[in-house]
């Protein structure tokens, strides 16, 4: 087996295997790369944000280093990957979820309100937390604009939040871009899955983050400490309440039309099944000789 052919890693799988191993974010970046220097001497190993990015989903990782992180976390390789089948998009549960979720976002009308006050929170946001951003950044500035008295004092608080939450600049830049689809553009917004067919497991737990950030920043306001419109923040919170359980009864509504399909003698659930076992054999006996 190709040891840079490059497999999916489960977010979820991944971080319970760590937490079983005992082993922090650090200790288990701190291990790995021990043992990568070893294999690999002058080679980049596993950074504490390696490890992070493999913990936020939809990252991916070479065979030579998922064997090294396997071994540390005493599992079988599969046991912490993603495994996807290879059916037509259209039929995935993730494209019935990602449509239905476009389809009824599109019937409320608070998404228009709902973008403009994100828009103004970006703003907000981003003049607090540029000056760390930038400080952090070798990408340049993030805008030229020289936060005010009242902005230092509030961006301590602001940007903790954000890193507390795992929110970075480009996660606020990729949620407007879905926002606006979300708003504007509903052939586009479906379309966007065709791009990244995860994108709604991705926003969900974007959006879930945001929603923390939120009633972090709601309290500090009422607290007197950050000067912020309260009634612009609680529009947006409503918002993001609405995407998280619109994305939830849309995820529950693919994947009992999937059940059903199966149960119901769906004319290609046998082959299916088939293709999906077959599938998966392949998988294990590659990954067996890891």
């Amino acid at each position: 087996m190709s040891e840079r052919k490059k497999y999916r890693i489960d977010a979820d799988k991944l971080k319970s295997a760590r937490k079983w191993a005992d082993l922090s974010v650090e200790k288990l970046s701190e291990k790995a790369s021990c043992v990568y220097a070893k294999t690999a001497p002058g080679k980049k190993g596993f950074s504490v944000s390696d490890i992070q990015k493999y913990e936020k989903g939809d990252a991916y990782i070479y065979a030579d280093k998922l064997k090294i992180l396997s071994s540390i976390l005493e599992v079988r390789p599969e046991s912490i990957l993603f495994f996807d089948t290879p059916e037509p998009l259209s039929d995935t549960v993730q494209f019935k979820t990602w449509s239905r979720f476009v389809d009824d976002i599109f019937t409320y009308n608070g998404r228009y309100l709902g973008l403009v006050s994100y828009n103004n929170y970006m703003t907000f946001l981003f003049d607090c937390c540029s000056p760390r951003w930038e400080a952090l950044s070798s990408l340049g500035s993030c805008g030229t604009k020289k936060p005010s008295a009242v902005t230092t004092k509030q961006q301590g608080v602001i940007y903790t939040s954000t890193r507390k939450n795992g929110l970075r600049k480009t996660d606020f830049i990729s949620t407007r871009e879905i926002l606006v689809l979300l708003t504007h553009t509903k052939d586009e917004a479906v379309l966007r899955i065709t791009e990244d067919r995860h994108v709604a497991e991705q926003f969900k737990r974007m959006v879930l983050k945001h929603q923390e950030v939120l009633h972090v920043i709601k309290g500090q306001i009422e607290a007197g400490e950050v000067q912020y419109s309260l009634s612009d923040l609680e529009r947006l919170i409503s918002y993001f309440e609405v995407l998280s359980k619109s994305l939830v009864y849309a995820e529950f509504c693919a994947l009992g039309e999937r059940a059903e399909q199966f149960l119901d003698g769906y004319d290609d659930s046998d082959q299916a099944a088939h293709h999906k076992d077959i599938y998966e054999q392949v998988m294990y006996s590659e990954l067996d000789t890891l």
